[in-house]
């Protein structure tokens, strides 16, 4: 070889070896940064589920109230769900449904006495005669896609405890259910029957909402199902108890404080909601529903 050759190609090996043990160095300072960020997340979790939980048991939770146009809270915090899902290869969906009290809304809208949207049908009746309006208790997959009464549905609540409860519920299912299982979030109204205004002082809204005034509208019911490994009914009845951390082969690996459901009771109760969980038995999954009152 020309004389100096060899050298320059020496130096250059030396250079592109250092060039990789260099980026290797930094592949594993980004993985220990990353595990770092981890580990003081999940302390910073505990210590706020702590600190939830103190609150609960000594009844001084307070909720930062407005009101809440739910469905799209729901979608969105749902929504933050749907990358871990495909990592697992879980099929997530998430669906919005309105429903009246076991009747269509074609039998009613001609009845005064309930409260339909009488503008929404008579837009349908001028494009489409005078036939049946159609059943509203299909399935959507956009809350954009819902009736526009149903989309002016609000909660009155805490936005950021609410946020945690849909994302304690969803993160589970994810957690649980196997990869190429099925994950349902759907969220559905009951309506009433009757425009009913809520009172403050009849203990109708959350603590701390004095002044404030809307009418009831029924109840929103937001249900997170899996295919998950399911419960026994032993398992069930300890669920919401505080310190509860397992599967249903008791193999959770931890890392939580084991409050996360219990502190989700005391937030949905707080807004004068319910939540509960059902399964069919071990390896048949399991379906948690929150349900809340709604109002405009």
């Amino acid at each position: 070889p020309p004389e100096g050759a060899q050298e320059d190609a020496n130096s250059g090996a030396v250079a592109l070896q250092t060039g990789v043990d260099t980026a290797q160095k930094v592949s594993d300072s980004i993985f220990l940064a990353r595990e770092i960020q981890t580990q003081a997340n999940t302390a910073t979790d505990i210590l706020n589920d702590l600190l939830n939980y103190d609150k609960i048991e000594n009844g001084t939770l307070q909720l930062d109230l407005s009101f809440i146009p739910i469905w799209k809270l729901v979608e969105r915090t749902a929504q933050e769900f749907l990358v871990p899902a495909i990592r697992k290869h879980i099929k997530l969906e998430i669906l919005f449904q309105v429903t009246r009290q076991g009747s269509r809304m074609a039998s009613m809208a001609s009845d005064v006495s309930v409260d339909t949207d009488e503008e929404e049908v008579r837009t349908y009746r001028q494009r489409n005669g005078d036939r049946d309006v159609p059943n509203p208790d299909k399935t959507v997959v956009s809350s954009d896609d819902l009736p526009s009464r149903a989309r002016r549905l609000l909660v009155l609540g805490d936005s950021l405890r609410l946020i945690q409860v849909i994302r304690n519920l969803v993160s589970n299912a994810i957690k649980f259910t196997p990869d190429g299982g099925r994950i349902r979030v759907l969220t559905s109204w009951e309506s009433t029957t009757k425009k009913v205004r809520l009172d403050p002082s009849h203990n109708d809204f959350p603590a701390g909402s004095k002044g404030l005034s809307a009418y009831n509208r029924g109840q929103i019911r937001i249900s997170v199902e899996d295919s998950g490994e399911g419960m026994s009914s032993e398992q069930l009845g300890q669920l919401f108890r505080p310190g509860v951390q397992f599967n249903a082969n008791k193999l959770q690996a931890g890392g939580g404080s084991g409050l996360g459901l219990y502190i989700a009771k005391g937030f949905v109760e707080q807004h004068k909601g319910f939540i509960s969980a059902t399964s069919d038995g071990l390896h048949r999954g399991t379906t948690f529903a929150v349900t809340l009152p709604v109002c405009t």
